[in-house]
Parts: structure tokens; sequence; C-alpha cells
């Protein structure tokens, strides 16, 4: 009888942990699992694509508070053999409910970004439940300290595995993607991300300001999210309305990225970002923040991109000016290192540890 392994997700809305859960349900499937989703909300960008290939159930609720109980009956009548979920909100109530359905159920857990609370009820249900995980898993080294020290569980006992990010898939639609035609004489900046407080848009537009000033450059930040009003605010205000475009949310942003001169990340926390790991597989130079944490990981301490202190708009502009001015032109230094990020080395991983729990 095949293994049933079963992903949980708030929905099937454009993130990056959704975009690597699926990538994981894909691969694990491909080994000869037989693989199922719940999800509190059965909509979202990625759903058209998932619900071809694997059985979803709805749990119907709006807040992950309110699934305890309905993941309780889920375990008691599904039985799962293997239940990963990956967010440390949602870690916490599959716990409970795991521990009050009773069932034989392996739970997995991991961590994809970092949590900075030291007080409070999520801490407080981190430190109570995460020891009852039978796996817990960090998608890098950072996230995994983070992770023991919210919880006091040792190092050794949280596996890290970085993200499953380049496969067959994503190279053949590598291939097909057309680059995104830019204006004739710009060098073209591109950032991909949610509009959100944690990429720090505001620093990465007031770097572009000043840069800007010294070079012909564009920047267009790909995705969508509750800061687009605040950020198209500071853009018209500081007059750069003609060089700063916020196109909302594509599925495939790999044409952005085979047509930039640079990619940017702003960002003041990250788990292990997935847009740095394509961008080195796109050959494109990378300015980061080195932010808690994955940049630092990605880039081997820079080694394959400049890092620049969080919220410093100033060194942000300047290493965007040397990157630009200075690109090297063969980029195939920059893809070896993506092929450290495949989902076959990812997946390997994983079956390893479901092998291990089983």
């Amino acid at each position: 009888m095949k293994c049933k392994l079963v992903f949980l997700l708030p929905s099937f809305e454009e993130g990056g942990v959704e975009k690597v859960t699926i990538n994981l349900a894909y691969g694990l499937k491909s080994k000869g699992y037989d693989v199922d989703f719940v999800v509190f909300k059965k909509q979202g960008a990625f759903l058209s694509e998932v619900e071809k290939d694997f059985n979803i159930q709805e749990l119907n609720v709006n807040r992950s508070s309110e699934s305890v109980f309905k993941l309780v009956t889920y375990f008691k009548q599904h039985k799962p053999d293997i239940f990963f979920s990956a967010k440390h909100y949602i870690n916490t109530n599959v716990l409970i409910a795991k521990f009050l359905s009773r069932t034989k159920t392996k739970i997995i857990v991991a961590g994809h970004g970092m949590f900075f609370e030291r007080t409070g009820l999520l801490q407080f249900l981190m430190k109570v439940t995460y020891p009852k995980a039978d796996a817990i898993v960090a998608v890098s080294n950072g996230v995994g300290e983070n992770i023991s020290e919210i919880t006091n569980i040792s190092n050794d006992k949280i596996t890290v595995i970085h993200n499953p990010v380049i496969n067959e898939e994503f190279i053949l639609n590598y291939q097909q993607t057309k680059a995104y035609e830019k204006p004739e004489g710009y060098k073209l900046i591109v950032s991909i991300g949610r509009l959100s407080p944690e990429k720090d848009y505001t620093t990465l537009i007031a770097a572009f300001h000043m840069v800007r000033q010294h070079l012909p450059v564009k920047l267009m930040i790909i995705g969508e999210g509750p800061e687009r009003d605040k950020l198209q605010d500071l853009i018209n205000k500081l007059n750069i309305m003609e060089d700063v475009s916020l196109p909302g949310f594509k599925k495939n942003p790999l044409g952005y990225l085979k047509a930039a001169d640079l990619f940017v990340l702003s960002s003041v926390t990250e788990g292990l970002p997935t847009v740095l790991i394509e961008s080195l597989y796109s050959k494109t130079p990378i300015v980061s923040t080195n932010c808690p944490s994955g940049p630092d990981e990605i880039l081997c301490n820079g080694e394959y991109g400049q890092l620049t202190p969080v919220g410093d708009a100033k060194q942000l502009a300047k290493a965007i000016e040397q990157s630009i001015l200075e690109a090297e032109k063969d980029g195939s230094k920059l893809r070896n290192r993506a092929f450290d990020f495949t989902s076959e080395k990812a997946i390997q991983k994983y079956d390893q540890l479901i092998k291990r729990l089983l």
C-alpha cells in the first residue's frame, strides 16, 4: 500500500511557501507517494494547476485557530501516514489537533521564515507544541537557529532542507518564456515579491531615486499586496512615475528576470528567498540586503552577489550602481550556484526523512 502524505496550506494564493509546498508535493508524488492537500479555503492563483493533479480537501475556515477541531476529525477519518505543515502559526494548531485526535499520523512541521517575537501566545505555543512534532524542518540554517532559540529544542533535532527550486519544469518554463521587452537605453532593475512591509520596498524606491540621478535606469517591482497605495504615493512624491512601475502579480515572472540587468532584494526578513535562486539561474547579477535569513547562505556571504545592511538606502544605492557598472558578462558562475538548490536534492532529503519516520 502506498504511503499517504498530506500537505496543509491556508489556500493556493500566490506566495513563496505555497509555491515551494506545491513543488515539494509534485516531487514526492513522482517518487511514488500518494499525495493530497488540505486547505482552509479552496481558492487562489495556483489552484487551477494543483486541482487537476491532486485530491484537495477544504476545511472551510477563515482562521487557523478555527481549524483545530476540523483537523481532529480529518486525522480520525483519513489517518494519513505523514502530515506536513509549513507556517508557524498553523503548525502549533496542527500539533494540538494531532494530540487531541490520538492517531498515529506523523507530523512534519517546517519553518520557512524568521520569527522575532520572544514573548506572546505564538511563541508560548511553539515552545509547548514543537517538541511533540515527529520532525522539524528549517529551510535555512538561520531559520533552524531561530526555531531552536524560540523553542529551546537543540539544533541537532532540526533538519535543514533547502527549498526545491530548480527542476525540469522550471528549466523548461524558463526556456519557453520570452524576455520582457525593456526600454532601449536604460538598465532594468527588477524586484519580485509581495508588496508588504517585510519586503521593505520603500528603501528600494529611495535607493533607486538616488541611482537614477547618476544612471539611466528603470525599476519594476513585480507583485501585489497591502502596501501598493503607500508605495505608489512614494513614487509620486519622488516624481519617478516614468521610471518605476508596479505591474502586479505575475504567475510566471521569469520574463522579467531574463530581461533584468540587476535583481534587487530589499527585505528586512526572509526564510530562503526562492527568487534569489531563480535570479542565479537567470544569470542576473544580484544585490540583496543581508537580512535574516537566507541571502547570505544563497549568495555565500557575497561571493555570488552583493550584500548590504537592512534598511540602508544609501548603501543599497551604492551597491546597485557598482553592480550595474561592473556587471560580469558571463553569468555561468551564477547558474552553477543555482544548481545547488535543485528539487532532486531537496526531494531526496525529504524522502530519507519520511522513510526514517516510518
